[in-house]
């Protein structure tokens, strides 16, 4: 399957379900078996062009392949940004295979060869004491609630959520929307495991937006709320979104020295940085994602040197990041016209 994906995201997507109750044509009941979201691969063009290649064990039945899609970026309409994916298809192809086949052949992972109980529990976030901008919390069974928040100009706020969720499906679980388009969806792939039940998941980590009013919403199914998975569902069940005050966001890079009139300039933005990106196949695997924040100096020549990080969400996302700017080309600073060397503050993005 090929798609539209980005951020957490799913604009154009495939899913694969079976019938669960009644029949097709007479109050069809189905129940998820596949969705397109985890273990992801770039499908060439604009980075959101993502691919899925999955072996699944099916039991008989009868099933329904689905595909949805907003109103844009698709093979009918025209795609935008950068374009189109390299291979021709924009949908979904389900092929029988051998029941022989061993699907480890084909480079697939199976989410069901994970033991959840080796996974690690997160952290219980410490909350900021200020710049909330948005919080819904306390939330109890069968709620979709919702609340605005504005920032006037583009940057990360830092979201804190917890929820329910499977490998398959949101049962509670957040997102931020604007004009009712889904720009961050908390995910089981983006969360990580909140306590002994495999099922309470914890997103806490940066959200990149543009200026603009957006809503917030959390919604939950009819059971499994506040107070069920143990001490942390109390202190928050729901999400809060904060703003990157002084106290918890990156200090600011030391000032240029006196008469530095121009700093260094990343040749090609940070389209060229994330272009350079090598996501380790490891990380991307266990699902890990978010945002690594480099601080380091541009030289006199342009060249990148005495990197440090400021933020990151895995060491080895650090590593991947510092290799990707030590390859990108900057144009140095200036003070009175002669290259000066100054220091820059770059986020390297990592999504799934």
């Amino acid at each position: 399957a090929v798609g539209e994906i980005t951020s957490g995201s799913r604009y154009d997507y495939a899913s694969l379900d079976i019938l669960d109750g009644g029949t097709v044509d007479d109050d069809p009941d189905w129940d998820d078996v596949w969705e397109m979201r985890d273990n992801l691969q770039p499908a060439g063009g604009d980075d959101k062009n993502q691919r899925a290649v999955k072996a699944l064990s099916l039991e008989p039945g009868t099933y329904r392949l689905r595909y949805r899609s907003d109103g844009s970026h698709d093979c009918v309409t025209g795609y935008n940004s950068d374009g189109g994916p390299d291979d021709p298809l924009w949908g979904v192809i389900l092929y029988a295979l051998d029941p022989g086949a061993d699907p480890a052949s084909f480079g697939v992972r199976d989410i069901t060869e994970v033991d959840e109980e080796d996974l690690p529990i997160a952290d219980v976030p410490s909350f900021p004491t200020s710049g909330l901008l948005a919080s819904i919390d306390a939330v109890g069974n069968s709620q979709d609630r919702r609340t605005p928040f504005r920032l006037d100009q583009p940057g990360a706020v830092r979201v804190i959520a917890a929820g329910e969720l499977s490998t398959s499906q949101g049962y509670d679980y957040a997102t931020i929307e604007q004009n009712g388009r889904v720009v961050w969806e908390m995910t089981y792939a983006n969360t990580s495991r909140a306590s002994d039940d495999a099922y309470h998941r914890q997103f806490d980590g940066l959200v990149s937006l543009d200026a603009g009013l957006y809503e917030l919403r959390y919604r939950t199914d009819g059971s499994r709320a506040a107070g069920d998975f143990g001490p942390s569902s109390d202190r928050l069940w729901g999400v809060r979104v904060y703003g990157l005050e002084p106290e918890n966001a990156p200090a600011p890079p030391a000032p240029p020295p006196d008469g530095v009139t121009v700093g260094p300039e990343l040749i090609g933005g940070t389209k060229a940085v994330q272009a350079l990106v090598v996501y380790p196949e490891d990380v991307r695997r266990e699902g890990i994602e978010g945002y690594v924040i480099l601080r380091f100096t541009v030289d006199a020549t342009g060249r990148v040197v005495e990197p440090t990080v400021v933020q990151s969400p895995d060491p080895r996302l650090t590593e991947a990041a510092i290799a990707a700017v030590q390859q990108a080309s900057f144009r140095p600073g200036t003070r009175d016209g002669r290259p000066e060397a100054a220091s820059f503050l770059l986020p390297v993005r990592f999504a799934l």
